[in-house]
């Protein structure tokens, strides 16, 4: 918006609801969670998924790199990636 203008801006907020025979597919193959699976999640304490992404792409790097990126830890004991680690 430039200085001296105005814009009005609508937000409109949605819900999804999943049906409950959703729950009976396997995690992997629907691609999210439920809170209550959360249950492997070591970074963050309450679910999101936006937090389950971050963790599982944290997860891909470390295991592809042997080392976490710096912005995106792990658990305390893995080693943080230097530039060339991140050059694989």
């Amino acid at each position: 918006i430039r200085p001296g203008h105005r814009s009005i801006v609508r937000v409109t907020p949605m819900e999804l609801k999943s049906q409950p025979s959703l729950r009976s597919i396997e995690p992997w193959r629907r691609g999210c969670r439920f809170s209550n699976e959360s249950d492997n999640m070591s970074i963050f304490n309450h679910y999101t998924q936006v937090g389950c992404i971050h963790e599982c792409v944290s997860k891909r790097a470390f295991n592809f790199c042997g080392c976490a990126p710096w912005d995106m830890p792990l658990e305390t004991n893995h080693p943080i990636c230097d530039l060339y680690d991140l050059i694989k």
